[in-house]
This record gives C-alpha cells, sequence and structure tokens, in this order.
C-alpha cells in the first residue's frame, strides 16, 4: 500500500461538502485526520515485528478515518485511505465497499485500481465472473473510467456539434452532414444516459460481504434451505435484486442468486454512494461510516 499523501488530503477535507451536517469543526477534522494518519503508519513500522500491535494500530487507524466519514465527508482520497486501512486491519470486505466508493468519485485512479485488486485477491471465496458481463463491461469502459466531467465536456461538444451542423444545414449545404449528425447524435445519447444512470436507475445498486461464514439461503429467513453447499466469506461482491427488512436477495457475479442477512452486508449505490436505507443495522445500530440513523 502506498503512503497516505497528507496534503491533498487535508484540503479534500478542508473543501469538502458536508452532507449530514458537520459536528467538528475544521481543526478538530485535521486532528483526527493527523491521529488516523499516524495510527496507520505505525501499523505498517511494526508490521513485522510486533503484529499484535500493528493490528491494533490499524484498528485504530480505520476507527478515526470512519470518525471523519461518519461526519459527512465524503471524497475519494479519504475513502481510498478508509479502504487501505480496513484492508490492512483484515476488514477484507469493508475494504473493498470504501475502494469501490473512493472508484466512483474517482474513475481511473491507478492507486485505487491497483489497491482494489489486491483486497479482492483476498478473498476467500472465489467467485468467477459472467463472461457475457465481463464483455460488457469493456465495451462500457468510458462509462466506469471516465469521470462525470469528462463525460459531461464530451457530451457539451457533440451536442453542439449535432445542433450547429443542422442550423448551419438549413441555411447551405454542409458535406457529410448525414454521418456527422447520426455520429453525433448517438454519441449525444449515450453520454446523456450514462450522466443521467445514478438517477435513472439504469444501474443496479452493488454491495459486499462483510462477514465470513455467511450462508445464501433460498428465501428470506433462516427457516429456508441453503442456497450452496458452503458459507461464503467477506468480500464477495453481488447485484442487488430485492430487498426486505432484514434480507437482501443478491446476485453472484456468476449469475447465481440468493438472500442473506442485511447486516453481513454493505450496499453501495448505482453512483458509488452507500444507499441511506440500507446504513443501518436492523437493531438501528449505525455501520462504521455511516451517518446517524
Amino acid at each position: 500500500m502506498k503512503c497516505i499523501h497528507a496534503c491533498s488530503l487535508l484540503l479534500a477535507l478542508i473543501l469538502a461538502p458536508s452532507t449530514f451536517g458537520s459536528a467538528l469543526n475544521a481543526q478538530q477534522q485535521a486532528s483526527v485526520l493527523e491521529e488516523a494518519q499516524a495510527a496507520y503508519v505505525q501499523g505498517i513500522e511494526l508490521r513485522s515485528t510486533d503484529p499484535s500491535q500493528s493490528a491494533k494500530a490499524f484498528a485504530r487507524s480505520v476507527d478515526r478515518f470512519s470518525v471523519l466519514v461518519d461526519d459527512g465527508i465524503v471524497n475519494g482520497p479519504l475513502l481510498y485511505d478508509l479502504g487501505n486501512a480496513q484492508v490492512q486491519a483484515g476488514e477484507i470486505g469493508q475494504g473493498i465497499a470504501s475502494y469501490l466508493q473512493a472508484q466512483a468519485l474517482m474513475p481511473g485512479d491507478a492507486r485505487i485500481a491497483e489497491n482494489l485488486a489486491h483486497a479482492r485477491s483476498k478473498v476467500r471465496t472465489r467467485v468467477q465472473a459472467d463472461g457475457s458481463e465481463a464483455v460488457v463491461d469493456r465495451l462500457l469502459f468510458w462509462h466506469h473510467q471516465w469521470s462525470t466531467g469528462v463525460r459531461g465536456t464530451l457530451f457539451a461538444l457533440v451536442w453542439c456539434v449535432l445542433w450547429g451542423v443542422l442550423v448551419v444545414r438549413c441555411w447551405r449545404f454542409v458535406p457529410g452532414w448525414r454521418t456527422t449528425t447520426c455520429v453525433s447524435g448517438v454519441l449525444s445519447a449515450a453520454l446523456g444516459v450514462s450522466l443521467l444512470s445514478p438517477w435513472l436507475g439504469a444501474t443496479s445498486a452493488r454491495g459486499v460481504l462483510v462477514q465470513d461464514d455467511v450462508i445464501v439461503r433460498k428465501g428470506d429467513a433462516e427457516a429456508f434451505a441453503p442456497r450452496f453447499e458452503e458459507p461464503i466469506h467477506q468480500g464477495v461482491e453481488f447485484r442487488v435484486l430485492e430487498t426486505r427488512p432484514n434480507w437482501l436477495h443478491i446476485e453472484l457475479l456468476d449469475g447465481q442468486d440468493g438472500w442473506v442477512p442485511r447486516d453481513a452486508t454493505e450496499v453501495i449505490g448505482a453512483a458509488g454512494r452507500r444507499d441511506a436505507a440500507m446504513l443501518c443495522r436492523p437493531d438501528g445500530r449505525p455501520r462504521v461510516s455511516s451517518p446517524s440513523c
């Protein structure tokens, strides 16, 4: 894992919007950030000489970073560093969830992609992704890897080209105007849908298991038989098909589906945000890195 970049992260904290209302002032936030960074560095330094104290230091780092997230600060650098601390603390599922959130806010970031791949390599349950879905992901790489700003700029450009050609065509002949308008029209539609997809619900919410030995069942109760012969473990990613008060109907990357307890998961919305309706455990207690329930 790469060392935390304190200056850039501190600046992000200062400029970050507070979605749920901040309980900490800027000085307190900077102090908590310093504690989180110091604990993370201590964990790295003790990793080879004192694993027990190293684990405690990483857990303390997770706690401190989570305080900032609980305070309403949500930005890519903070979630990236939280994910690093969680993975080092052995919270593979939570770490993957934090990386996925950070990746949604910072598409195409090489550090996030590298550390996410590392975290996924530590998942005990191996689920082979469906080949057809992988092909779609490759075709839509621009949707996942390009930031909202880049896609918005491209949309504005092709939109201007489309209507510019149509307006000029009203007054004079434009060579190749049919091809230009068709291409720019298709690109405008694709980019527009891409930009609006978080609000249109075009993409299902995703999630990650955050507990080990989770039994996937055939229905939304303990009385239903297990869906698989063996339990599955934290870090397994899924798509949400249906939600119930205490259960989620999920589809794994290989297309198999089943029901899992809601408190064994971390659900992330289509736009990379943790869904507000799924931030609280069934008993009403907030998860780590969630606002008050």
